[in-house]
């Protein structure tokens, strides 16, 4: 069997194990500190090392040959043994450039702005170059590079992320530059899913892309020919790696449809919001009786925060999380937003038909009536997909 590996600084979050393992290789996750580097790369069994953040560069002094596209680049992100020599190659490049074909981006005679200088961008910039796209590179604090705050974005067709800014952990860093008039807003990330760049991309209706594509593309260059199923099948997989977020009207049957897709896929774990803060906290109305309803959200906003970083999970907010904008945007990370569209008679008939505590926005028909129509725009206008039930 193939043994491949990934190195870099902290690579325990990478999906490259799920890719390389799917297609048979035994595959291992290494994080090394950069004095360990030589060492490792002199003193392993492994067929090939695939090679992140922050080694692209680093490593390649420590090569004994290196293909011309690592030459004309300066990033390796593929190492094999030849011979007993360390060859470094780069199929960074090819794998973004087969993204673009996958997701039908057409950069030809287009203006592309690359946000970041390290091994990724350069990766980039040299795909993009190759095909004569004229390509300008931002960085917030190295010379020769445009800074953020001389860039007009609206000059470019095309702008990418090729910086870690935004990568899981870290979903709540500030985007280096607001989306502007652009066709198309890449993310060279893939875990989260989905940054605040895209986003906000994508709630200006422009064509947002993450990494998935790209990674996937990158990894299937380590063998010797690329099969098309087989890169759609990894690719669906990797997003199917999403959360499954309902949200909709109190009372609407958000509960109960977590727990029968909860039952319906075992594999995923459910997390109700609200039933989460009632175990830790206590019952809810009396949290808005006690405290205030500001405090109750800020509670519900530190729990939305540790159960969006989650994978293939399922998860439930109240009716409300929408008050505090960062709970969307939390959620829309790792998550594909379902609105549960609820008639509101059905709504009332299951108030009717149901115990009443605990939902202390909610004491009579009229506030369902009052809710419904101060908030059915609203999870329509932040839903990725409306979901209509039985």
């Amino acid at each position: 069997m193939i043994k491949g590996c990934l190195i870099g600084q902290d690579v325990r979050s990478s999906y490259s194990k799920k890719i390389h393992e799917a297609i048979g290789t035994k595959y291992d996750l290494i994080s090394l500190k950069q004095e360990e580097i030589k060492d490792f790369l002199h003193n392993n069994d492994y067929d090939f090392i695939n090679v992140t953040i922050p080694y692209k560069e680093e490593v390649i002094k420590y090569l004994d040959k290196v293909s011309d596209d690592v030459k004309e680049i300066g990033a390796c992100n593929l190492i094999k043994k030849e011979n007993d020599s360390l060859v470094g190659y780069n199929t960074d490049y090819l794998g973004f450039l087969d993204s673009l074909d996958y997701h039908g981006v057409d950069y030809h005679n287009k203006k592309a702005l690359i946000m970041g200088t390290g091994g990724a961008s350069k990766a980039v910039y040299y795909a993009l170059r190759r095909n004569n796209v004229v390509c300008d590179v931002a960085s917030r604090n190295k010379e020769d590079y445009l800074k953020y705050n001389m860039i007009s974005l609206n000059d470019y067709d095309i702008i990418i992320n090729a910086t870690p800014n935004g990568m899981y952990p870290h979903i709540d860093d500030e985007v280096l530059l607001e989306p502007g008039d652009n066709d198309v807003v890449i993310d060279l990330i893939y875990n989260p899913l989905r940054t605040k760049l895209l986003q906000k991309a994508k709630d200006k209706g422009k064509k947002a892309i993450n990494g998935i594509a790209m990674l996937v593309f990158q990894a299937l260059h380590v063998y010797d020919n690329i099969d098309k199923k087989a890169s759609d099948a990894l690719i669906n997989l990797l997003e199917g790696e999403h959360n499954i977020v309902i949200i909709g009207m109190p009372y609407s049957g958000k509960t109960l449809l977590g727990k029968k897709l909860a039952s319906l896929y075992p594999e995923r774990d459910l997390y109700d919001i609200d039933e989460m803060i009632v175990s830790r906290y206590g019952s809810i109305s009396d949290i808005f009786e006690k405290q205030g309803e500001e405090y109750f959200r800020t509670l519900e906003e530190a729990v939305i925060k540790e159960v969006a970083l989650k994978q293939n999970a399922i998860i439930v907010p109240g009716g409300g999380f929408f008050k505090h904008q960062m709970n969307i945007e939390r959620l829309k990370t790792n998550g594909v937003l379902y609105y549960l569209n609820t008639s509101l008679d059905e709504i009332k008939e299951n108030y009717l038909n149901n115990n009443h505590n605990d939902r202390p926005l909610v004491k009579n028909v009229d506030d369902l009536d009052r809710l419904y129509k101060e908030r059915i725009d609203i999870y329509l206008k932040m839903a990725d997909k409306v979901y209509i039930g039985e």
